[in-house]
């Protein structure tokens, strides 16, 4: 069984805003244990709760949830827009980690998945690579 990954998908550092991307077969079981959302979900829909574990609030963030295999990576893939604090990202982290078949994602391994699931080609998963590092307009 592959692990379902997890990662920071927006900038590191100190945000208003973060995006932690979960992918895989057990995506949306995070929803079901961090939150008090019921299924089904409506793909692509915002839901704004509150993040919760034993009992603690975490943060007030949006969910999204993308139905495989309509998502970036054809596995069912859920989005938290949490506040970009480091103590709330570690604190997330964590408690993702400690799930049964959860792991931090390597880096690339979004759009490994991708390219596995045929979502892109190998020349649009260089392209991505090219256009996160492009510093000039010439290179996006």
């Amino acid at each position: 069984m592959m692990d379902t990954i997890f990662a920071l998908a927006s900038a590191s550092g100190p945000a208003g805003v973060a995006v932690v991307r979960i992918s895989g077969a057990k995506a949306l079981y995070s929803l079901t244990v961090l939150t008090d959302l019921k299924m089904p979900l409506t793909p692509r829909h915002a839901y704004f709760k509150n993040l919760v574990f034993e009992k603690q609030i975490i943060d007030q963030v949006v969910i999204l949830y993308f139905k495989a295999p309509y998502s970036f990576t054809g596995e069912d893939c859920v989005e938290f827009h949490i506040h970009g604090s480091p103590a709330i990202l570690k604190y997330l982290y964590t408690i993702l980690g400690s799930f049964e078949n959860y792991r931090l994602a390597e880096p690339g391994e979004f759009t490994k998945r991708a390219f596995h699931n045929n979502k892109i080609d190998l020349i649009e998963a260089e392209a991505i690579h090219d256009l996160i590092f492009s510093e000039t307009e010439y290179q996006r």
